[in-house]
């Protein structure tokens, strides 16, 4: 059974069944998050009678993360970051060890207090400019240049940026205006490895 996953699946009018996530699978080498990984990737529960929007919005926590011995996905690592919609109570996001290259789609989520996304495929710090709650965000082990767009993540306490794989022509770089942004909120900002 093939479900649009930007759509809910609905419960089955004629028949009175109820959604049952086991029927729903993702294609061969597709790389993204689908409904189906998200109910795998939380420890919450489905209760007996419970709308699967209804569960979806309960979910608080998400751990996509590219753990090869328990994949999510059959198609391997994700690589967008999408469908997040379902869940606008998610405070916690694990999406390490993936082939994540561009922050996007994170508006969805404006409660995100911890963002994971280390060893991913990232090069810029983008679209962070929603996260105004987001306290921990982790970005070690990725390709990006410059630390940049955390002007409106007010909350920021803890930012982890250690072994950027920098290309030997490049530097790696500070945004002005990010900076003197974090040095109002920071007593210690420690960048080690970039």
């Amino acid at each position: 059974m093939q479900q649009n996953n930007d759509e809910l699946p609905a419960d089955d009018e004629h028949t009175g069944k109820r959604f049952e996530p086991q029927r729903m699978s993702s294609r061969d080498g597709e790389r993204e998050i689908t409904v189906e990984a998200l109910l795998n990737a939380t420890k919450l529960s489905v209760g007996k009678n419970e709308h699967l929007s209804h569960y979806l919005k309960r979910i608080t926590h998400l751990a996509l993360n590219g753990d090869v011995s328990k994949p999510l996905l059959k198609g391997g690592a994700i690589r967008k970051i999408q469908n997040l919609h379902l869940c606008p109570n998610l405070k916690v996001l694990y999406l390490y060890d993936n082939e994540v290259e561009v922050i996007e789609n994170l508006d969805v989520v404006p409660e995100l207090t911890q963002l994971h996304l280390q060893g991913n495929c990232l090069r810029r710090m983008e679209n962070l400019t929603p996260l105004h709650h987001l306290e921990k965000l982790y970005l070690e082990k990725n390709a990006i240049t410059q630390l940049e767009g955390l002007c409106d993540c007010l909350e920021l306490q803890e930012l982890y940026l250690a072994n950027q794989a920098v290309p030997t022509d490049r530097f790696f770089t500070f945004d002005e205006d990010t900076m003197h942004s974090l040095s109002v909120r920071f007593s210690l900002l420690l960048i080690i490895d970039v």
